[in-house]
This record gives C-alpha cells, structure tokens and sequence, in this order.
C-alpha cells in the first residue's frame, strides 16, 4: 500500500472513536456492523478462534458456533445449531475493543449488555390413532374432523396421540415434564414412546404400559404417547409442559404453562353440518348438493345391537314450500336409508328436484348406540340443491362414427339435452353430404373434413344448404331425449350442433361441435413411413375379400382455410391396394392436416379424418462417417490423434466420397483461452482414394477441463480463399489448428499434407464424437466384488469384497459398506476387511418374510461402497438374477388374451443363467394350471377342470414351429399360471409364471371390450439378403381373414397380400428378401377381420373346431404361404358341436367365450388387426485384420515383449476381405496407446463398419378404422340406459352418452383391480353408489385403507462374516502408469529399515501374471539408459500405412520410456471393386508388454507443499529369473540446473538392497522425503542386480509448491465523501499472510460504488465471448460488450484513452462487439436480432418477429452511454485507422459507436412496430384478449416515448395501448 495513503489523515482517525453502527439478527446469526475497521485486512485469514482483543461480543448461554470477522468492520456469530428455544441470554460488548488504528469503542447510547430470548417451544397434535374406531367405522374416522361444537381432537379410549414439537426434545425428560392437567384430568398420565418409522412397526401401547428406558434416549421433534386412565366422553383435558421444565440439553426450561387441549369422546350424533349456503344470496346457493343419494357420516359406527330399523324413523328430510322464506312450511318427504359401511349412511330420496330448499333432522333417541355405547344426540341442518349439469350432446365419437352398411340406410341418431342452454348453442341439425366427384374443390365433403381437422376455427353455420333434420333445444332444465332422422342416401351425414362465434379468420358463427357419420361395408388400412402411404381397402361384410378399383383420395387441410384441398389419389389393384406418394409436391411435409376418403362402386364411402404422415425416412445427410480417437482422455499439453472416415450415400448404398477434398472438424468448447467464438475449427485434407483424413490435435496446457463435443463436417457450398492468396484473412474469433504431418518418415507411409486453406464454415453435419480433457489422478486404490450370477428365491447370496492399495495403505479393519435391493425389500451391511483387504457377508434370501420373498425373473442388486485411502469413494455394483436353476426359461405366445376357449400357441427359450446366453434345443414341459388350486375355479365346470388337466405340452427351446405344436387355453373363467419348466426336480428351472385368465367377479366387474393382441413371431431375429423368414400367426377370429403383409426399412419397403389367413394357427414364409431388409426389418401383418355372414357364426366355430384336427398346405405364389392348422394337444377341446360341448370348452354356443361382454362390444364387429416386429438386417460387409507384433521375447500367453527404447520390434497389420483374399493397397492407420490410458476412460476398439453404416431403421405408422366403430346396438344400450338413469333414477347423474368400448382392459399393470367399465355396463345399484352428496363431514380414505398389501422393507435379515479370507491368492498384475505425472505404485509393502537388505513381498504378486512373466530374459546391459518423465508418452505410435501385393504392412517399432502395456490398434480401408464404388473396413487390435529384464516403476505424489513428509514407493520387478539375485535401489535427488537448494530431501537411507527369487519376483521398496523449500525436484531411481547383468534407471520430477495456493481476500465498507483532500475517512490495515518465499505475489484491487461489479461482468462477458447459442453471436452479449467500456470510462478522468484501462483482449472483443450489434445482428425490420439468423435460422427466411424487450432495453442503454475514450486527444486524426493497435482504438470505437447508434433507430422503430402487431394479434385472438404486456411495454416507453402512438392500426387499438402506458 502507498505511504502517501497510509499517512493522508491518520492522526485525525485516530482521534475518532470507533462507533458501533448496528446490531441485526439476521435469521439465526448475530452481526455487528462498525464505522471503523477493527482487524486488518487478510489477518484473519486461516484463524480458527479470534484472540479476546478482538471477540466484540460474547453470549451467557453456551451456544456451540463460529464468531468471525467477515469484512474489517462486521462481525458474525453463526450458530452451528438452530437457536435452542425457550433461552434467556445476556449479550455482552466489548467494552475494551479498539479498532485497528486504535480508536476506542463507543456505544453511543447502547447499553453494555442486552438480554436476548429464543422463542418458547411450542407442539401440536399431530395424529390420534385408534384402531377400535378404525374398526367401527371401517376406516372411516378422524380424530379431528367434525361439527363446530364439538370438542376436537377427540382421543377414544385405546387412543395413542402423536404430538409435533417445533425444537426437538429429549424423549426422557419430556416423560418426565409432561403432565395431564384441567377439568378432566384426575389422577391421569401418560406414557411417552419414539414415533414410528417406515422401516420399524408402531409401537402399541397398553393401557397404563410404559416404555422401556433405553427406547427414550433420543431426541426428536415427534413423540406418540398415551394417556390412563383414558378420558371420559365429553370431557376435557390439556397437555402440559409445566414452566420451568427442561426438555432439552441445549434449550432453557420452559418459560410458562404450555398446553394443548386433548378431548374424550364427542357425544354421538350424526354430523349434519349447519346451514352451510347463504340464501341471501341467491346466485350463489345453488352449490354443493346434488344426486338423490345423500351420505351421512357415523363418526363412531353403531352399536352391534343397533338396527337400521331402529334409527330410520329418527331421521326425516322434508322441502320448503317457499324455500326464502325463513321458518316456512317444510313438506316431509320419503326415502330409502342404507347402511353401505360400518361408518357410513346414504339416504336415498326419489323426490329431490334442482334449486330446492331441503331440511335433515335427526332426533335423539337413548336406546340408539353408537360402538362406545353413546346415546344419539339430534342435529339438523337445511340446504340448496344444485341446478342440472347442462349437457347438449349425441354419441361421444370423436370426428366420425363408422357403422357398417345395412339394407336400410336410414338412421335415427339420438340427442340429450339437460339444463341451461350454452350460449348460442340451441339446435341439432343433420345434412346428407355427397361424395364429390373427381377434381371438385369447394364441396360439402370438403368443407366438412376441414372442420374435423380444425375443430376450432369451425364450419361455418350456414355452410350447408337446408338441413335433412332439426332439433331445437328445449328451455326445459329437465333431462329430454331427441332423435335427429338422417338420410337414407349413399354418402355421408354430417351432424352439427349450433352455434358459437369465432372472430378469426373472419367473425362467424360455427357449429359448436360436428360429426361425420359413415356408413359403410368397406373396410381399409393405411401403412405409412416416410411420407409413403400403402392404402389397403377390403370388404366388411362375409367373406374378408380385397377390393379392386376403389379410389383412395387424400385430403389436405390448412388452418384457417375453409375448404380441404385435393391431394395425391390412387386405386386399388386385384389385391386391394396402391400406394401414394405424399412427398411429392411437398405434400408430406407442408404442414397441413391430412384426410383421406375411399370410395367404391356399389359401397358405402370411408372417411378417415387424419393419416400419421411422417417426414421422409433417413437423417437427410449426403455423408456418412465415424471419427476414430486414440483414446477419449487426453492431459492439457498432450494431443489428440483423429482419424476420420467418410462416405456420400447413394440410396441404400455407400460410394467413395470423391467430390471432398477436405473436411471440417469443429470442437465445442473452443480450445486454447484466446478463442473468442466458442468453437475451434480445423480444416483438414481428404485422402480420396479411403474417404480418409488424419489430423493431430495440440490440446493446450491452459485447455479447460471439461467434456468436449468433436464434431466432423463437410465444407460449405462457399468460395474460401486461400490462405495465401493474401485474402484469406482469419474471421475475428476462430481459432484455427494448423494440420500437422503425422508418423515417421518410412517406406510404406502415407504422408498427408497440411491444408492451405483457412478453416471454412461448416456445411453438412456428418457425425461427433466426445472427448474430454483431465488431468487424471491415478487410482490409489480398487475395490473388486463378486457374487453369484444367481441365486434362488431362498437362496443365499455369498458376496465377497477385496480392497486393494496402490500407495501402501493398510488395508485391514477397514469398513465396506453392502448396499443390496431386491424386488420387495433391501437392505445395508457394513463390513470390516481382515488383514489382506478381504470381507464376506451373505444374504440369506430364505429367512426373510414370505411377504418380502423375490420371485423368479426378479434381480438383486449389491452396490458396494468403500471411502479409499485417500478418502475417495471407490463403487463396485453387481446384479444377480433370481431364478430357480442353472437355466433360464423366457416363454412367448402368439395371443396375449385372457379369454377363455380361445387357443394360444407357446413358444420358449432358454439362457444360461451364469453368462446369459442363449442355450437351444433345451427339452420345455409347458403347463397351464391353476393359480390357487382347483378350488378357487368355482364357476368351472368338471368336464372344463377335466381339460385343464390336458393344457400341457413338451417342446424344444429356440424351436421356431414349437407355438404352432403347442396350443393351449383356458378352459374356463378363473385365475390360470403358464409357465415352462426344464430339468429334472433336483435342477429344475421354471419360467417366471405367467398369470393368465380372471374370475367371474374380475369379468362381471369389467366385461369384455377389448380385443387379444395378436403377436407375430419370427423364426429367427436375423435376416440376410437372399435368405427367408417364417413367421408364426394366431388368428383367434371367427373364420378366414385376408392379411396384408408388409415389410422394409426406410428406403424400401415391400407389400404382400395374404388372400386367406385361416381361424388358429398358420406360418407365412418370406422367400428370397432383398435389399428391402439390409441393415434392418420391420414388418407388420394387418388381418382384415370382417363380420360374419348372417347365420354362419355357429357353423364357422364348430368348422375351426373340427378343422383343428386336419393339416392343410397351400402354397399361393408368389410368397409360398404355408398355411398349417394343427392337430390339437388337448384331446376335447373340439371333439363335439353342440352346446353342452361349447359349453364345456369355455365358449358359447356362438363360438364366442362364455365370459360377460360389454354392451359396447361387438366381439363380430368388423376390425382391423395388426402385429408388428423388427429383424435385424445382415452385419454390414468388413476387412479381416489382424496384427501381429515381434518383439524381442514373448510371454507365456503370447505377448511381445520389449525393452525400453529398443528398435528391436515391428508390427505387422495384415488385411485381407471375408473370404480371405489379400488386400494391396490397403490404407492401414496404426496406433499404439498406453492401457493405463484407456483403461480409465474405456474406449473399446470401433467398428467402422457399424457406425459409417446408414440406418435404416424403419417404423410404420398404421392408420386403422377401429377407433371409429361404433354399433347400432352400442348406441342404442347407451341411450337406453341413459334416459332410464335420467328419467327415472336421478337426473343429476352424469349425461354419459359413450358408444365405443374403451381398450384399458388391454392394459395389465394391476391385474387384481379390474379396469373401469364403462357406465351402460354398471349396474344401477353400483353405478348410483359412486354419485352421492355428503351432507355431514367425510373422512377420506387413503388408498391404503382399500385393503391392498402394504409390505414392509425389512433390510436386516442378513448374516454377514467381518475379515473372512475368501482368496488366498490375488491373481491381479501391477498397474503400469509411467504414463502419469506421478505413476501409480502397485500394493504396498513395509518400508525398509536403515541397513536392511529386505523388503516385504508386495500384494497382489503373482508369477503367472500377465504382464509379469517372460520365457526369456530381455536383455539390457549394466547401467541402462535413463529413462526421463518427460519422454513418457500415452500415444507411442501413429501412423498410416500401405499395404504391399500381399495385403500385408510392416513398420518398425521402437519402444517407448514408460513401461506397462500398450494396445495396438489397426484400423484398415479399401475401396471395393463394386458399383458404386465403396469403401470396406475392418480393424484389430494386439497388447504389447514394454519391460526390462529388471524395471523399477516409482510411485511418487502428484505435487507436495513445503514442510511435507511423504514416502514414495518403488517397485522393483524380474520376471522369469531362473535363480535368486540381489538388486540394489538407489534413490538420488538432482541439484537443479541454477545451482539452488534441492525441493527435497531424503529422511532415511538413499540405498536399499532386496532379493528376488523364482517364487518372489517382485519387491516393493519406499524412500521417505522432506519437503524443504518450493521448487521442482528431479529424483533418479536406479536399480542394478548383483550380477551386473541387468540395470533400470529412472528419472521423475516432483513439483514443491507452498504452504498454500492463492487466496482472495475481500472487505467492503462505505465511504464518505470530503472536500478537504488531506483528510482520509479511512484507513485500513494489511496484514500480509504466512507464505514461502517464492511462492507467489500480492495483488491489491480497490473499487468505488458499482465498479468491482461491473468489471466483474466485464470480465465474465470477455471470457466467454460473443456465442451463446449454437456458437452464433448473440444480441445481448454484443451489446453489453459494447456498452460497458464506456460505463468504466465514467470512473476514469475525461479524455483518458481506452487502451490505458482495458487490456489486450478487451480492446478486440469489443470492437468486435460493436460491430456484430449494430451490422451482424441488427435487421431493417426486425430490429436487433436475438441470435445470428443463419445460426438459428438455417431452413427458413430468417425470424418472424422483433424481441420488443430486447430491442427497448439495448436502445435505452446505448442512449445513456458514449463510446469509450471519447474526447481524447488521440482520436483527432484517426477516424480511418481499424482497431489494430492500442493508441487507434479510441477511433476504432468513436466510429464503430457512430454506427450503433444510428442501428438503434431500427431497433425503436421495431420495438413500435411489434408492439402494435402484438395488440392486433390480442384483439383478433378467440376469445378477444385485452394487450397485458406491462413489463415489456414499460421499458418501451424509455424509447418510444410517453406520447407515443401506433400508426396503420385501428383507432382503437391505439386508444388500448395509450391507456395502458398511462395507467401503468
């Protein structure tokens, strides 16, 4: 600090007193603010306890916290607990303290001391249970819900009461402190216990019980207590924290009586609540009740002697005669009391009508008891009952009704209507809409298709001309029912309900709601993917049939637009189909809506309202490609080595991508601190001839860490001058990467050369790949666990744990902890390993409760946790399989249904429950039984419980015809269990049960509505070209159907039609597949299910039973469609036609299945059917490469093995095709790379093939008539229904008016809860039941009181065994890292003591290890070279080769520095001879062993501070020694080159003598050091045997840092202005911190007012530069770069130039700024723009509207500033001069400013613009929206101005906007 700051004024300061400026609590800390500095700056940096000089204030109560200073004049108390409450503490200052220049406290008025209070504890009751009135009630209790009266909470006789505390207690002492007080307390007390958990069951109190002692001893902010003798009915009482009770350790006692009133029972009487609506107000008291079902609440039950007849006549309803007049007559009225549950009455009254005055009154009666024996008590209460729900409605079908064709076309559609009219919407009205002929535009059909797409622009109300029929709605409220007459005409009938208004496009009246009703005989489908529609259109009625020449048109409707256009049509070939392009024209993909309507001579017309279409199949990219990396992490100051490949796509092919000379790879991040863009880009050369380019990456020492996204992409379409054309300056802001040659210099070597092209903008996107940049820390430690693959239900789950040190650590007593989660419980244990790392612990899955027992196919997971060494968490998971045996059984069938007598066929496949692989031609018995024994099968039949036995058969595994051998079903309605079994009974393993079928109770709940799903199933999950497939279909229908068969992958697909797919089982075979299926396969059967004709349905079921036992082939060309129908396994099943036989096998004398069908459901309806699956397509085509690696010996399994920088090696890449043919010419890319570094991030060896590969998956979406069928039947059950429940039952009851049946039967999540019926198929006595009105109080009732299972997690059945030796060998290698900073040492080993010649065997060594052993001795002479840290290398190799005639390449290998193992890496192309002309690849991989004869691998920290000891550990290493020798290891400290003091220093000896013998050929020695002073030391490690015959030396560094790194201290304080300049107002003192010389330097850095804050976002918008989104510059950005220069400039003197306070970098990015904001970014009329257009907006013109916020806000700021270093003398004659150099940037920005400024006139004028667009958009919205946009037009105002006004907008537009800036 200057001394001229230090002496200005520092007598005068000093003369002042320090002056305490306040005292805040702030939340729950205590800070003192203080004029004057009291400690100096930084010197309570690192200081734990403050000296008694400088503590300002201290508390009496011993409150645990941390008093410190957080700036020089403010200090803090921060408890380290929440405030205890119930404290009384005096807070006392300091009266000694001075302040740092030594003025003296004053209080200036403050008393020395202050009592402080927490606040009194508080509680509340939380919960009371009882389970006699559970039990009462049937769950329908609450302790504090009830009448306003009465006396809550109420606590019954066996009550436990939770109470809340809000300051945790200490359970021991409240047992103590509570007591039982007030007028009903007597000689009562209570028993206090923990609250219960999840995990622990509650504890149950008895009557007087107590609690045991130890239970207590906790604190919680819960407890449950009990209170005996229980309280008396009516009675009160209060629970009380007497004062001056202690509760708590840290707490005070409590300062007064606490209480909390508790009550006994209420007095019984049934809850009626008060007149709960105000019938002065007359609009509002119409709410609340409605339904004639009135429940009332039994807050305790009934008495067991209590009978409904006996509380009936004390009940009465009666209803005003004029209901607002107060006390008038009220008129008894009748009705029907139930009793439905224990806690629940439903009065039942025929005569309640809407907007009616009602009383209920009960009267008293002491013979009528509840369950505690309480005398009724009477209660009354009155109340309104609602008006109707309004309801205007036909059948709810959503856009069109399909209904089959009749003989008479003539329909009565049906209508109810039921109390207030909606606005405007007052008639139905049906028209005849005709079939418009070919070319017509403006019709009826297509006006009505364009209202069902856009429902709410509507169909204009007078868009027809007079309407066939009218309904016109009835001011009644009561329910009426209607029936609109529709026309008998072929076509289509539209149905409208009328009116409502619309604004937009134009004002209007539309229908309110529209349908399209068809009729029809016609059935179609639609098959869509990629734009490409194959319609199918078949007949409905008899024989399933195609039909011929039906015409297919597609309609295309926009929003907004009135009429539908005609689109693509097609017709029908014999098969019934054609197909349509829909990517034509653009028709796919123009947004609009898109219908279509079949049609056909002598049928009915199909309207299909909305077709799926999807965008064309692929991802649109001309280029395919892969990027291969030498690894996937790389360190700062290391490279990264890329190989790229690509491809252009020629359709469903690859060619050579000759048309590139070069691509683009771009990295997101940028690389390197200078990047201004936010992206590095690299320009690199294509090698035409493999579509392959080669670059090394320099990742700079400064490269963030970080994941980066490495992108490749083909150049733009662009000009790019050359670099050295002398135009071909670099864009400000990337950054560019020159190429660099890679390789050595060698025969055989392709040598790329360096583009000489600045980098391009990117056009295609290709592919990407990431990548991260760490320094990584070499593991210390690793932890292995093991436990069985699998394991039994009651089985026991052995794990076992070994922990492994790489630094030494002792590994014994240290804690593992076992997570494992199974399906229905989990659990933790916590080991101890013993003396070698090791633990064991089981889970004994058979001890645990049946409740919580896994079932086969469940997994058990175990996670073990362990905290390393160095307090690292190292993870370890394992999953095992629950099964029953070795092998894993899976079965499949080709129906998934639940009926019965409707046959399935059974596939199975097995697995190998140890590694899961697949296992064929396994022996599977396959059952079908019942789930809970015969017994539960009730409603079965003995003939059916006969054929159950029969449901059984024995098939192969992975058999493809085993579903059409196996056919089962279920022989009646009841709970079945499917499952597969193999193995005799010792090993027997069975499928996971299959839960099939339901009970009569199931069915009756939830009848049938759904159809069985049918699955297709393929002989196998492979196809490849020119081969065939089998599939296996079940057709569960009643006769032959017609299918149509479909399959492809997004570039072709193929279409077949099945003329005759026969009832059960039959197999399709497709022959000779083609391109249609490379790389991928969907396929999609769709059966076209038509009804049966009249008075064939029982002949076609007895057919398909009697067919079941014959074998028809019949081939139809040109699919070869084998069509085979079985002989049955179950003797019976179809032996006998008539009924009693029907009967017995589960179906009725119709053919269908004997259960309970939906009113809804027409199980003969025509429907469509589909299944569908993908097959995997053949591999693509790849390279045989194989490598081969010579060194100078090999280990036992074959590895080369070679010396440290021997060029004794070679590698050898062979490349020859499938077929075994050499390869010359082949490009052969060659890598070799440290395993250490792949082994921390995994980078496995990449397919190029695979990834380069298109895709060409296909997904089809089919389009169905399904969800449009309705029936005339459904329609009229529905409406029957419904004006029966209305007219007659209730009219309040919902107007349901639902015809088609809903499928959620289909979905089986909760197979034991039936899904919800629809309403026609309720009974009335149940569907009534769920629409009631309660008129007392209602306790809910959770989901768990329903009576569903609850179990429990029970985590503790485990047995586990502490320190138990599982190995007695560790088969693991040393890790060889020499790769890191500081490599990695293998497991410790004792350290040597002074003199000894020994040292302890390392763990984990092992003779037969990998990397370890060697036939041979690699020779090294006596004193071996130095191998030095910095010629350690992670990628040793990489190169590209050519192969020679023989398909062969060979390049010399010279090994590198570091030892430890190297992977190998060959990646080959070559260009096929095929048209077009491609590329094929292929790659291998081989390990390499670098080693000596004797190496040493040190492990030493990666940095240590001054003052340090530390020990280093060596490991020494001989495999393959035939006799014992003694090496010597020497450890030498280097003295720097500057001849300064040595880093380190060693505390022991420097030399250590050990044996290695055959049996012991690896030691581990360690070196202890002392941090002496900060520097780099270099240490040399020697080892050299005693025989002189073998020698290792090597070098490494260790950086010695200080004592601390960096640290940042800060205060802030406000400063007073003065006149007078020789006066300070104040001085603050410095206290520099303890560092090593050396070490670092001090910066000191003042600010005034909002300076440090606005450098701070200088300098964060600096450093991330002008991108934010997708690399583009961004408005915001630009401008606040812009601006912020000249807000500094306002702290500065006038005329000071820019470059004297903005550095280097800011001078360029804001030049830079200045020019994107006002010529970039900113557009004629749009204003400043967001983002760059052509980075957001790269398919389309640009944006489609201004930002008003951004727009005003950057006007704003940029009128309040002038440009940086304005008025300096420099700018005078410099206007031309660019921003090149410091003293021009003051023009630069004078120039660049002058253009910002004029660009704001477009930014305001876009600001006025859109606001005024905006408010005609609100204007015109539906409904008419008021412009609300406040905030935003606010900051408009700062630029527009308060007399602003819109132009070219309507008057009143301008009068809306004008008022709302004026009321704002």
């Amino acid at each position: 600090m200057p001394s001229t700051f230090l002496a200005k004024g520092c007598t005068l300061l000093q003369l002042q007193p320090v002056l305490l400026l306040s005292l805040l609590v702030i939340d729950i800390t205590l800070q003192a603010v203080f004029s004057r500095p009291v400690i100096a700056f930084g010197s309570d940096w690192g200081s734990k306890k403050l000296p008694d000089n400088l503590v300002p204030f201290n508390l009496s109560c011993n409150i645990p916290g941390r008093l410190r200073w957080v700036t020089t004049n403010i200090a803090r108390f921060d408890p380290s607990v929440e405030w205890p409450t119930d404290l009384d503490c005096t807070f006392n200052w300091n009266k000694g303290l001075v302040a740092y220049d030594g003025a003296p406290l004053q209080l200036d008025g403050l008393q020395p001391s202050a009592q402080l209070e927490t606040r009194p504890i508080s509680f509340s009751v939380t919960s009371v249970d009882s389970q006699a009135s559970v039990d009462a009630t049937d769950s329908q209790w609450s302790a504090s819900l009830g009448l306003p009266d009465d006396n809550l909470p109420e606590v019954p006789p066996d009550g436990n009461i939770t109470l809340s505390f809000t300051y945790p207690v200490d359970l021991s002492q409240l047992a103590t402190a509570l007591k039982v007080a007030g007028p009903g307390a007597g000689n009562r007390a209570v028993t206090v216990s923990p609250c219960s958990t999840p995990a622990l069951p509650p504890i149950i109190l008895g009557a007087q019980g107590t609690t045991p002692a130890h239970s207590l001893q906790v604190n919680s902010t819960c407890a449950m207590l009990k209170i005996f003798p229980a309280l008396l009915p009516a009675t009160a009482a209060v629970l009380r924290l007497p004062a001056g009770s202690h509760y708590s350790a840290l707490a005070g006692p409590v300062g007064k009586d606490t209480d909390m009133p508790v009550y006994g029972l209420r007095r019984f009487r049934i809850p009626l609540l008060p007149d709960f609506q105000d019938p002065a107000g007359k609009e509002n008291i119409y709410k609340g009740v409605k339904y004639r079902r009135l429940t009332l609440w039994l807050p305790h039950g009934l008495a067991s002697n209590t009978q409904l007849s006996s509380i009936k006549p004390l009940i009465s309803i009666c209803a005003f005669t004029t209901p607002f007049v107060k006390d008038g007559f009220c008129l008894e009225q009748s009705f029907i009391l139930s009793r439905p549950t224990k806690g629940t009455l439903i009065m039942e009254v025929p005569a309640l009508f809407p907007k009616q005055r009602y009383r209920v009154s009960v009267k008293a009666d002491a013979d009528v008891k509840d369950a505690f024996g309480l005398p009724l008590q009477p209660s009354s209460n009155a109340w309104w009952t609602m008006e109707y729900d309004p309801a205007f409605d036909g059948p709810s079908v959503s856009q069109v009704a399909l209904l089959e064709g009749s003989d008479s076309p003539a329909l009565s559609w049906p209508w109810v209507s039921r109390g207030r009219a909606e606005e405007g919407v007052t008639k139905a009205q049906a028209w005849h809409v005709a079939v418009p002929t070919q070319g017509s535009s403006n019709s009826g059909m297509t006006r009505a298709l364009a209202a069902m797409a856009y429902s709410y622009a509507g169909i204009g109300s007078d868009a027809f001309e007079a309407a066939d029929d009218t309904i016109i709605r009835n001011s009644s409220s009561a329910p009426l029912f209607h029936s609109l007459k529709l026309s008998g005409k072929p076509g289509v009938s539209f149905i409208g309900a009328c009116c409502r208004s619309v604004q937009w496009p134009t004002p209007r009246q539309v229908f309110a709601s529209n349908l399209l009703v068809v009729q029809s005989n016609l059935q179609a489908a639609f098959v869509e993917q990629g734009g490409r529609v194959i319609a199918w259109v078949t007949t409905s009625l008899g024989e399933s049939q195609p039909v011929s020449g039906a015409t297919v048109q597609i309609y295309k409707s926009s929003y907004g637009q009135d009429f539908a256009a005609q689109g693509p049509s097609c017709k029908t070939s014999t098969d019934g189909t054609c197909t349509l392009d829909l990517t034509a024209n653009g028709t796919a993909s123009d947004g609009s809506t898109k219908s279509a309507l079949v049609t056909a001579a002598g049928q009915g017309p199909l309207v299909i309202p909305t077709l799926p279409v999807s965008s064309e199949s692929g991802d649109g990219s001309d280029y395919l490609g892969a990027i291969v990396l030498d690894r996937q992490i790389v360190k700062p100051g290391d490279s990264l080595h890329i190989t790229a490949y690509i491809q252009r796509r020629r359709g469903s092919q690859l060619e050579v991508a000759k048309d590139l000379s070069s691509v683009i790879l771009q990295i997101s991040p940028a690389l390197g601190a200078l990047d201004l863009s936010g992206t590095t880009r690299i320009n690199v050369n294509v090698n035409a001839t493999f579509g392959s380019a080669h670059h090394i990456i320099p990742i700079p020492s400064n490269a963030t860490a970080a994941s980066y996204n490495l992108q490749l992409y083909t150049p733009s379409k662009l000009s790019i001058p050359d670099a050295n054309s002398g135009n071909g300056a670099i864009p400000l802001g990337l950054a560019v990467i020159p190429s660099l040659v890679i390789g050595d210099t060698a025969d055989g070597v392709v040598q790329p050369k360096p583009p000489n092209q600045v980098p391009e903008t990117p056009g295609s996107y290709v592919t990407n790949v990431e990548f991260t940049v760490a320094d990584p820390r070499p593991p210390t430690a690793a932890l292995t666990l093991s436990a069985p693959n699998w394991v039994k239900p009651n089985g026991t789950v052995q794990i076992t744990v070994q922990a492994k040190s790489y630094i030494g650590s002792d590994l014994s007593g240290t804690n593992i902890t076992i997570d494992w989660n199974a399906a229905k419980t989990s659990g933790t244990l916590e080991l101890e390993t013993n003396g070698t790392g090791a633990a064991t612990a089981r889970v004994e899955l058979g001890k645990l409760p049946a409740i919580n027992v896994s079932d086969v196919g469940d997994q058990l997971t175990v996670k073990a946790t362990w905290i390393g060494p160095t307090r690292e968490p190292i993870f370890q998971t394992k999953t095992v399989r629950i099964a029953d045996g070795p092998i894993r059984v899976e079965l499949a069938r080709t129906l998934i249904t639940d009926l019965p007598g409707m046959m399935f066929g059974v596939r199975a496949d097995t697995f190998s429950n140890d590694d899961n692989s697949p296992i064929a031609g396994v022996s599977v018995d396959v059952s079908l039984e019942a789930a809970n024994g015969t017994a539960r099968l009730t409603n079965c039949s003995t003939v059916q419980l006969a054929t159950l036995s029969k449901q059984q058969c024995s098939i192969k595994s992975a058999d493809p015809t085993a579903a059409v051998n196996c056919q089962l079903l279920l022989p009646c309605m009841g709970d079945f269990v499917l499952k597969g079994c193999t193995g005799s009974d010792r090993s027997r393993s069975c499928s996971a049960p299959i839960q099939l079928g339901h009970n009569e109770t199931w069915w009756q709940a939830a009848p049938w509505s759904w159809a069985p799903e049918t699955v297709l199933m393929a002989d196998k999950s492979n196809v490849t070209a020119g081969g065939e497939v089998v599939f296996t279909v079940q057709n569960p229908w009643w006769g032959q159907t017609s299918g149509l068969l479909v399959w492809g992958n997004a570039v072709k697909r193929v279409s077949k039609m099945l003329p005759q797919v026969p009832h059960g089982v039959s197999t399709v075979t497709i022959s000779s597949i083609g391109d249609e299926c490379r790389g991928s396969c969907r396929v999609a059967l769709i059966l076209a299910v038509s009804r049966p004709s009249p008075g064939s349905t029982a002949a076609t079921a007895a057919a398909a039973q009697t067919d079941a036992f014959t074998t028809i082939t019949k081939n139809v060309w040109p699919l070869n469609i084998e069509v085979r129908i079985p002989k049955s396994n179950c003797g019976s099943c179809g032996a006998a036609t008539n009924a009693a036989s029907f009967a017995a096998m589960g179906l009725q004398e119709s053919g269908l299945p004997d259960v309970p069908i939906s009113k809804l459901f027409d199980p003969l309806v025509p429907r469509t059917v589909t299944a569908e699956l993908t097959l995997q397509g053949q591999e693509p085509e790849s390279l045989s490469v194989n490598v081969t690696v010579k060194g100078q010996t090999q280990t036992p399994d074959g590895l080369a093995v070679l010396v440290p920088k021997s060029d004794k090696g070679s590698i050898t890449v062979d490349v020859r095709d499938a077929g075994g043919k050499p390869m010359p010419g082949a490009e052969v890319t060659l890598l070799v790379v440290d395993k250490a570094f792949l082994d921390l991030m995994p980078y496995a060896l990449q397919n190029v093939s695979k990834t380069i590969a298109p895709d060409f998956t296909a997904y089809f979406n089919i389009q169905d008539l399904n969800q449009f069928r309705v029936t005339q039947s459904a329609i009229n059950a529905t409406f029957t229904t419904l004006q029966r429940r209305l007219l007659k039952l209730d009219p309040w009851l919902p107007a349901d008016t639902q015809v088609i049946p809903s499928t959620s039967g289909y979905y089986q999540g909760f197979r034991d809860t039936p899904p919800q019926a629809a309403a026609v198929d309720v009974r009335d006595s149940l569907y009534l039941a769920g629409y009631t009105t309660a008129i007392t109080p209602l306790p809910y009732k959770s989901c768990a009181e329903w009576g569903r299972p609850c179990p429990l997690l029970n985590g503790r059945l485990v047995d586990s065994t502490a320190s138990e030796a599982i190995f007695s060998n560790i088969s693991e290698g040393p890790l060889a890292a020499a790769s890191f900073a500081a490599p990695m040492a293998p497991p410790a080993a004792a350290v040597p003591k002074p003199g000894s010649n020994t040292a302890s065997k390392a763990l984990g060594s092992n003779p037969s290890a990998e990397a370890n052993s060697a036939g041979a001795d690699a020779a090294a002479a006596p004193g071996a070279e130095l191998r030095t840290q910095q010629d350690f290398k992670v990628t040793v190799l990489f190169t590209v080769l050519k192969a020679a005639a023989d398909g062969a390449a060979t390049i010399a290998f010279t090994a590198p520095d570091n030892l430890g193992q190297f992977v190998v890496r060959a990646y080959a192309a070559v260009p096929t001879p095929a048209v077009p002309e491609g590329i094929l690849y292929g790659a291998a991989e081989r390990v390499l062993v670098v080693r000596r004869t004797l190496s040493l691998t040190p492990s030493l920290p990666r940095q240590v501070r001054v003052g340090d000891n530390f020990t280093a550990g060596v490991l020494v290493e001989s495999p393959g020694i035939t006799k014992g020798v003694n090496v010597t290891l020497t450890a030498t400290l280097l003295t720097p080159s500057n001849n300064s003091s040595k880093a380190l220093a060693l505390n022991g000896p420097d030399s250590v003598t050990v044996t290695l013998t055959p049996d012991d050929i690896q030691q581990e020695v360690r070196f202890s050091f002392r941090a002496r002073v900060i520097g780099t030391q270099n240490i040399t490690f020697e080892a050299t045997s005693s025989d002189d015959m073998a020698a290792d030396r090597v070098q490494l560094s260790v950086p010695v840092l200080g004592k601390q790194g960096a640290v940042w201290v800060a205060t802030s304080f406000a400063v007073r202005g003065s006149n007078d300049s020789n006066r300070a107002s104040r001085i603050e003192g410095l206290e520099l911190p303890r560092a090593e010389n050396g070490s670092g330097q001090l910066s000191l850095v003042a600010g005034v007012g909002y300076l440090p804050a606005i450098q701070g976002t200088y300098d964060a918008l600096v450093r991330q530069g002008l991108n934010t989104y997708q690399d583009c510059p961004a408005g915001d950005n630009a401008v606040a770069l812009s601006v912020i220069p000249s807000m500094l400039a306002l702290y500065r003197p006038g005329a000071t130039p820019a470059a004297s306070y903005l550095s280097q970098k800011q001078l360029d990015t804001t030049a830079k700024a200045l020019q994107v904001a006002a010529v970039t970014l900113t557009d004629a009329t749009y204003g400043l723009l967001a983002v760059e257009p052509k980075c957001l907006y790269p398919w389309s013109k640009g944006p489609a509207r201004a930002d008003i916020f951004l727009n005003a806000w950057a006007t704003w700021l940029v009128s309040q500033m002038k440009p940086a270093g304005a008025g300096s003398s420099s700018n005078s004659s410099s206007g031309n001069k660019t921003a090149g150099s410091a003293s021009n940037y003051d023009a630069t920005f004078a120039t660049r400013w002058s253009a910002l400024a004029a660009a704001t006139k477009s930014w305001r004028q876009a600001t006025g613009s859109q606001i005024a667009a905006d408010a005609v958009a609100a204007r015109a919205a539906q409904p008419p929206q008021e412009y609300n946009g406040l905030e935003t037009l606010s900051w408009a105002r700062l630029v527009l101005g308060a007399d602003w006004v819109p132009q070219d907008v309507s008057p009143e537009v301008q009068v809306r906007l004008y008022f709302t800036q004026v009321c704002m």
